[in-house]
């Protein structure tokens, strides 16, 4: 201890002393004290070697890289215990978090919001987010210590001084950490206090030259967090109250609704809502007259021009409202997308008509606009693609999310692998809708969408009385869907939803889920995910997000477990996360095949080691399993058994036989089951290995005809089967000289000297035949018979 407590002073006068002017050797000694920060014992020498006041100091100082690397290292410090985080969150104080938030540097900035979460996670009791229960967690604590931050949070986002970066992150700590889910239930306190307010006007305020400044990101930073925030919502009062202040904020940008007012940061406040909480919007769409206001300034070139037309585009994407862009506003777009040189002009207006000309959905006999239309829309969106600037080639990645809908789209995108590559580097870019549009697109492709299975009777019902029946395109057939997939790979899709994995939207997780389980639904392809590093980001994606979500990444997992060694598919710890989101698959309300493939997988991860049992069976994975034993469908039944067969090689798992169940019961039934051959085996199998425990063995005389299915089983025309069978029978002998005589004095004896001489060529033979003299030496043990003389 004395020589750790050596070296951290050490390193801390490293990191302090102006005199030190070897830049390396600083770095070092800050990565060492971060590494230190995070160990519990290492963390309390530095508190006691009065590191917090060090560090502050050097916060305090003009040095940008020693700032963020203290922040860092206090980041470790906070997460100790509560107690320790609200000591240190004191001495640090939130004015001087506040300076680094506002900071112009992004890597200062930044580097606040995870102190400020860490904090959170200690004073909240927040669980972590690989534990089932942080989906749900809600904190019902005291949150007096919590107002100041919220507090602070209310007053830097409309403050002019504070940079745009600095307003992304406040943006951050918001949503991360004061809603009811997850957070500290400070949702109505936020919205009460105006927080939501201050929000709508920072979304007004994204424009060249607002009042506020703000990043790219903002808007779409912003828009997440209403979603969030009217999603935290409890009560229609609630939501109403967010109507009401969306509504108030509306009527102050354009007081009369005529032709005076801030029509722009109106436009901008709506493109906000209906990219977020879509109801809110409906209902400001409903008491303004946005669509005349939005395609009279799109008409006329001004400052106003692109912003009227990106929340034309967000109008034309909803369902509800779309129809009013379908007589006269068509015609505007167009004039504008034909009339205008400007791309970030034009992007935004081949988006609108896009979406218009995909809200048929993939119903081939509804298109709004011709083939030859579709075909021109699609041409112009791939040139913004290929050779537009970041922005316009985002724009024209939402124009493919709605055109890929169309199955003739969808074989134009796959088959350029140019496009494929453009399209993929606007998904690794920090936009989280631009990640969007690009997850969506691939779904598309992948055809990972839900679909409804029509029943036949229906159908004809439908014809017979004259009605619209959807038609699905020729290409969308399996055939088609396969190529995509496959060129989809070849061009790197993998690498690139790899680096989206952290996306923060839980719609965008879902959406690289599907694409995922569906590059997997091909066992060639496992092999290429498992090599690009497809297996880390699905046990991410398993872990959060949506319920759907996580269900489609789990099977995706359970793909992979299926058709490659589980020890190579998810190497070291790896292997054991893969567990919990596979027992959480085995549930009713997942399908059949989902349960089915999960079975399958953690038969194989059962087969590994100890430790791999030992989760399994630690997450509940026993009694699931258990359950899928007694199911109707022949495949999952046998799936089950198969899994069971691996896990009573665990101690634990033998117990539960024992005591007042039915288990053994099943299994001697299973084993003799005629028309399934590997369910008899795996059945056999697991009843080898549970009767080695005598009391479990001993149950075996429970069913009245346990001598018949032992001699069922040790008869069997598979050398495999029988080897099982008569394992059985020398664990029965040694359980008890009872049933030994019982085996004896029937047909058994002969089976099992006939086995014990078995020719021919069967790769268990020699096994075949030291079973045979086990059991049989155990007869003679008992006297029951003797050795030929």
């Amino acid at each position: 201890m004395n020589s750790t407590v050596h070296l951290i002073n050490k390193m801390l006068e490293l990191v302090t002393d102006p005199a030190v002017d070897d830049i390396e050797k600083k770095s070092q000694a800050f990565k060492n004290l971060i590494v230190l920060s995070h160990e519990g014992g290492g963390s309390q020498l530095m508190l006691e070697a009065n590191v917090v006041d060090k560090l502050c100091e050097l916060i305090d100082g003009p040095n940008v890289e020693y700032k963020v690397a203290s922040l860092k290292v206090l980041t470790g410090l906070v997460g100790h215990g509560s107690r320790r985080a609200q000591s240190l969150f004191d001495s640090v104080t939130l004015k001087r978090l506040s300076v680094c938030l506002s900071a112009k540097e992004e890597v200062l900035s930044n580097a606040v919001v995870p102190l400020v979460t860490g904090y959170y996670d200690q004073i909240l009791g927040r669980p972590t987010e690989d534990d089932d229960s942080s989906a749900r967690w809600r904190y019902s604590g005291s949150t007096d210590s919590l107002l100041p931050l919220l507090d602070l949070a209310l007053v830097a986002l409309t403050d002019p001084a504070l940079s745009g970066v600095g307003r992304d992150n406040v943006v951050a700590i918001v949503t991360r950490n004061f809603l009811r889910v997850g957070g500290a239930g400070l949702t109505m306190t936020w919205t009460n206090g105006g927080g939501v307010a201050r929000l709508l006007r920072v979304v007004a305020a994204c424009r060249p030259n607002g009042v506020l400044a703000t990043t790219p990101r903002t808007m779409a930073t912003v828009s997440l967090a209403l979603s969030r925030i009217y999603d935290d919502y409890n009560e229609d009062a609630e939501r109403n109250r967010f109507g009401d202040i969306c509504g108030k904020i509306t009527g102050e940008l354009v007081p009369s609704g005529g032709d005076g007012g801030d029509w722009v940061g109106a436009g901008l406040l709506l493109t906000a809502l209906l990219q977020g909480p879509y109801e809110a919007a409906s209902e400001l769409l409903s008491r303004f007259p946005f669509v005349d206001r939005l395609l009279a300034m799109s008409a006329a070139p001004g400052p106003g021009r692109t912003v009227a037309l990106e929340a034309l585009a967000q109008i034309a994407g909803a369902k509800k409202h779309n129809r009013l862009l379908l007589g006269a506003g068509v015609a505007v777009l167009e004039s504008v997308f034909a009339g205008s040189g400007d791309p970030a002009v034009r992007a935004p207006a081949l988006v609108a008509l896009c979406k218009l000309g995909a809200s048929s959905g993939s119903d081939s006999a509804r298109r709004v606009f011709d083939s030859e239309t579709m075909e021109e829309l699609s041409d112009a969106a791939l040139q913004f693609l290929l050779s537009g600037s970041a922005e316009v080639r985002r724009w024209a990645v939402e124009c493919f999310a709605y055109l890929s809908l169309d199955a003739e789209v969808k074989e134009l995108l796959c088959g350029d692998s140019q496009c494929v590559a453009a399209m993929l580097d606007v998904a690794k870019c920090a936009n989280p809708l631009s990640l969007y549009s690009v997850a969506l697109v691939l779904v598309n492709c992948t055809n990972t969408y839900d679909t409804k299975k029509v029943d036949d009777e229906l159908v004809k019902l439908a014809e017979y009385a004259k009605q619209h029946i959807p038609k699905e395109h020729p290409k969308d057939g399996s055939k088609y869907v396969l190529e995509r997939r496959d060129a989809l790979l070849r061009n790197g899709v993998v690498s690139a939803l790899v680096c989206c994995d952290a996306a923060e939207s839980e719609q965008t997780q879902e959406l690289i889920a599907r694409v995922f389980n569906g590059l997997a639904e091909r066992v060639e392809s496992r092999g290429v995910l498992v090599q690009q590093g497809a297996a880390r980001s699905l046990l991410k994606l398993a872990q959060r997000g949506t319920p759907e979500g996580r269900a489609y990444a789990a099977q995706a997992v359970a793909r992979l477990g299926i058709s490659i060694n589980p020890e190579i598919a998810f190497p070291g710890q790896r292997i054991l996360d893969t567990v919990r989101p596979l027992v959480r698959l085995l549930d009713i309300e997942h399908s059949g095949l989902q349960n089915f493939e999960s079975l399958l997988c953690l038969t194989n991860i059962a087969s590994v080691s100890p430790s791999a049992r030992k989760r399994i069976l630690r997450e509940k994975g026993f009694s699931k399993v258990e359950h899928y034993m007694f199911e109707e469908h022949d495949l999952i039944k046998r799936a089950a058994t198969q899994c069971m067969c691996n896990l009573v090689l665990e101690v634990e798992a033998v117990e539960r036989f024992t005591g007042d169940n039915d288990r053994v019961k099943l299994l001697l039934l299973y084993s003799v089951d005629e028309e399934d051959k590997e369910l008899c085996m795996a059945a056999a199998g697991a009843l080898a290995v549970v009767t080695r425990n005598h009391d479990v063995a001993l149950k075996v005389r429970d069913v009245s005809t346990w001598l018949d299915i032992l001699l069922a089983i040790c008869s069997s025309d598979s050398a495999d089967m029988s080897l099982r069978g008569v394992h059985v029978v020398y664990n029965l002998m040694d359980a008890s000289k009872e049933m030994a005589e019982a085996m004896i004095q029937g047909e058994l004896l002969e089976v099992l000297m006939a086995l014990s001489k078995v020719e021919g060529n069967y790769n268990s033979l020699d096994e075949l035949h030291k079973a045979c003299e086990h059991a049989l030496s155990k007869a003679v043990e008992y006297g029951l018979i003797s050795h030929n003389k």
